[in-house]
C-alpha cells in the first residue's frame, strides 16, 4: 500500500479550525519550552505587526505573514472533506504554546466576538444539528489532560492559573512550563499602568489567526512520518542564510577576484563550522541594525542593510566577515586577551568560556566583537567585558525576559558606536546608574524560596558557576567548564530519609530547598537514591567523589545541615553574589 503525504501552508485560523484535531502521543517529550521560548514567540509576532503597520498602515490585508516552521502530523481517520485527527510527530512545542497563548488571548479581551472565536479555536463545542461531537483541539498528553483542560480550555482557565491559587506545591515540568507560559504571555499584553493593552490585543489577534503561518507535513503511515522528521531536520535541510549570502556577496565580486574570496569564505566555514558561520553572520546583522530581528536575516541584508551600505556587499562583506570571524575565535572561542598582564590574561579567559557556554543567549557575543573592531586595546576589552558581564546577568537573574535583555545588548552596541572614546562607553549609565536601579530585584530574587525552579534553572546553574570561578581565580588558574554539570539539592526535594525528615519540617522544606544556599554543583549526572543520603554520607561519598567545584567541596565544613546551616551558607552566598555583581562604586 502507497504512502500519501500531503505539504501545504496553513495559517492559525485555518490549522486550529474544524478539520483538524490535534494528539501529543504519549511518546513524545513533556512540554519543554521555556520563558525566553515564549517571550520570543509572543515578541517576534509583536514586532512583525509593528514592522507591517510601519509599512502598510492599518491595512492587515497587505502585511506580510510570520511563518512559525514546519509541523510533521501522521493523518488518522480522514473523512472526505480532508478533516479528521492528526498525531503530532513534530512541533508539539509551537502547537502546545499557541494554544496557550490564544486561551491567554480568550481571557484578556473585552471584544466578545473575538472571545467566542479564540474559544472555537482551542475547543470544539459539540453540535447536535451538524453531528459534530464535542472535541479539544489539541489533546495533550494524558498525565496533563486534566490540568490543562481546568486552566487552558475552559473560559477563564488562565486568570486562575497563578501560583498564589496553586500554593508551593511542587508541580510536575510541564505543568510548570504551562504555568510560565501563561505569566509570559499576559505580561506581554499590559500597558505601563499594568492594565490590559486592548488596543494591542485587538490588532495582535487579527494578526495572529490570519497572518501567522505553518507548513504541515502529513503521512498517512506513522513509520513514514518519523522518516519524514529525521530527514528534515538532518539530510533534507533547506539552504541556510549563510548559504545564501555566499551566493549573493560572491556574486557582486568581479570574476578575477571571485576565486580568492570563495577560498576565504570556505575557510572562514572550515574554521568554524556551518552553524557559528550562520551565528556570526547573525551578529553581524545586529551590529549593522542594532535591533533584534524582525524578518528572515537574509531578507533583512537584502532589503535593508546592503541597500543602506550597498559598498558592503560582495568583496567588504567578506572581509568584514573574516575580521570578526578572527576576533571571535581570539576574545571569545578561545578566550585569550594578551593584554601583558597574567591575572587579567587569566580572569578574562574564565569569564569568557563562562559566559560562552553557560548564558543561554548568545547576542551578547555581537557586542564584544564590536567592541574589539572599534577599540582594539586588549585593557579595555578587559574592563568592558566585566562591566557587560554584570549587565546581562543582573538583568537575567532580575526576571528581565528575552527581548528585554536583547533590547539592553543593542543599546550596548549603539553606545560603542556613538563614542570614539572607550571610557566613555564604559562609564556610561547603563553599566552604573542603571546596575544600581536593579539591585533590589537582583537581590530579591536571590532570596527568593522558589530561586531554583523547573522554569528557570539555568540562572541558578550560572551564578553557582560564577561564584566558583571567583573563588577559583584567587588561585589564577585558567579553566573552563567542561562536562555534565548539574545543580543538587544537599536537603533533597522529596526527602524520605529520617535524617532530613527529623531536621527539617515541612514549613522548613518549603522555605529552604530552591533556595541559593541549599544548591550545589556535581560534575556528573544526578543520582536520586545517593541524594537522598544523609548528609555526612552525602559528603562522602557524593559531593567529595563527583565534584571538582570549589564551592561544593567547602561543604565538607558543615558537620550537620539544618535549616540554620542552610540560612548561614545561603547568606554567605548572596553576599558574595553581590559582592561580584554590584561592586561598590
Amino acid at each position: 500500500m502507497s504512502e500519501k503525504i500531503k505539504a501545504e501552508e496553513i495559517y492559525l485560523k485555518d490549522l486550529f479550525g474544524s478539520k483538524f484535531l490535534f494528539e501529543i502521543p504519549d511518546f513524545q517529550r513533556p512540554f519543554s519550552w521555556d520563558i525566553d521560548n515564549f517571550d520570543q514567540l509572543v515578541g517576534d509576532i509583536k514586532d512583525t505587526i509593528s514592522f507591517n503597520q510601519d509599512r502598510y498602515g492599518a491595512d492587515l490585508e497587505q502585511y506580510e505573514p510570520y511563518f512559525l516552521g514546519t509541523l510533521i502530523l501522521w493523518a488518522r481517520d480522514l473523512k472526505g472533506d480532508g478533516s479528521g485527527q492528526y498525531t503530532v510527530i513534530d512541533g508539539q512545542q509551537r502547537l502546545t504554546s499557541l494554544t496557550i497563548l490564544i486561551a491567554c488571548l480568550r481571557d484578556i479581551t473585552t471584544n466578545i466576538d473575538f472571545e467566542a472565536t479564540l474559544q472555537s479555536k482551542i475547543f470544539q463545542k459539540a453540535n447536535l444539528a451538524e453531528g459534530t461531537p464535542e472535541c479539544v483541539r489539541l489533546q495533550v498528553r494524558e498525565r496533563e489532560r486534566s490540568f490543562f483542560r481546568q486552566y487552558i480550555l475552559e473560559p477563564g482557565g488562565t486568570k486562575k492559573l497563578n501560583e498564589r491559587e496553586l500554593g508551593r506545591t511542587e508541580l510536575s515540568q510541564t505543568k510548570e512550563r504551562v504555568l510560565r507560559a501563561v505569566e509570559t504571555f499576559r505580561k506581554a499584553f499590559v500597558n505601563k499602568d499594568g492594565q490590559p493593552d486592548q488596543d494591542l490585543v485587538n490588532v495582535f489577534i487579527p494578526y495572529l489567526l490570519q497572518k501567522v503561518a505553518l507548513v504541515y507535513v502529513s503521512t498517512d503511515s506513522l513509520s513514514s512520518g518519523f522518516r519524514l522528521f529525521n530527514i528534515i531536520n538532518t539530510r533534507g535541510l533547506s539552504l541556510t542564510n549563510a548559504d545564501l549570502l555566499k551566493s549573493e556577496n560572491l556574486a557582486e565580486i568581479p570574476e578575477k577576484e571571485r576565486s580568492h574570496y570563495t577560498k576565504t569564505w570556505e575557510d572562514i566555514e572550515e574554521e568554524i563550522g556551518s552553524e557559528e558561520l550562520e551565528m556570526l553572520i547573525g551578529f553581524i546583522r545586529g551590529i549593522k541594525l542594532k535591533d533584534r530581528s524582525r524578518q528572515n536575516m537574509f531578507d533583512e541584508f537584502n532589503r535593508i542593510i546592503f541597500v543602506r551600505e550597498p559598498d558592503f556587499k560582495g568583496k567588504a562583506f567578506v572581509d568584514y566577515l573574516d575580521n570578526m570571524k578572527d576576533i571571535y575565535c581570539e576574545k571569545i572561542k578561545d578566550g585569550h586577551l594578551n593584554s601583558g598582564n597574567s591575572d587579567k590574561d587569566t580572569y578574562y579567559h574564565n569569564l569568557a568560556s563562562v559566559m560562552r557556554d553557560f548564558l543561554p543567549f548568545k547576542e551578547w557575543m555581537a557586542a564584544v566583537l564590536k567592541f574589539k573592531e572599534k577599540f582594539p586595546n586588549n585593557d579595555y576589552l578587559y574592563e568592558f567585558l566585566i562591566n557587560f558581564e554584570r549587565k546581562l546577568v543582573v538583568e537575567w537573574v532580575a526576571g528581565y525576559v528575552l527581548t528585554e535583555r536583547l533590547n539592553g545588548i543593542y543599546r550596548v552596541i549603539k553606545l560603542i558606536e556613538e563614542y570614539s572614546d572607550p571610557m566613555t562607553v564604559l562609564k556610561h549609565t547603563t553599566f552604573h546608574e542603571e546596575l544600581r536601579r536593579n539591585e533590589k530585584k537582583f537581590h530579591d530574587m536571590l532570596n527568593d524560596p522558589n530561586f531554583y525552579n523547573r522554569g528557570r534553572t539555568r540562572v541558578p546553574k550560572y551564578i553557582l558557576l560564577r561564584l566558583d570561578m571567583e573563588q577559583q581565580y584567587n588561585e589564577n588558574l585558567r579553566f573552563s567548564y567542561s562536562g555534565n554539570i548539574t545543580v543538587e539539592h544537599v536537603l533533597p526535594r522529596n526527602p524520605t530519609h529520617a535524617y532530613w525528615l527529623e531536621r527539617f519540617d515541612v514549613s522548613e522544606r518549603l522555605e529552604w530547598i530552591n533556595r541559593l544556599g541549599n544548591l550545589a554543583l556535581l560534575n556528573n549526572r544526578k543520582n536520586p537514591q545517593a541524594g537522598n543520603r544523609p548528609f555526612p554520607e552525602k559528603v562522602k561519598y557524593y559531593f567529595e567523589k563527583k565534584s571538582d567545584f570549589s564551592l561544593t567541596q567547602e561543604l565538607s565544613q558543615y558537620e550537620d545541615w539544618t535549616p540554620a546551616v542552610v540560612e548561614e551558607r545561603h547568606k554567605k552566598l548572596v553576599k558574595e553574589a553581590l559582592k561580584t555583581w554590584m561592586p561598590q562604586a
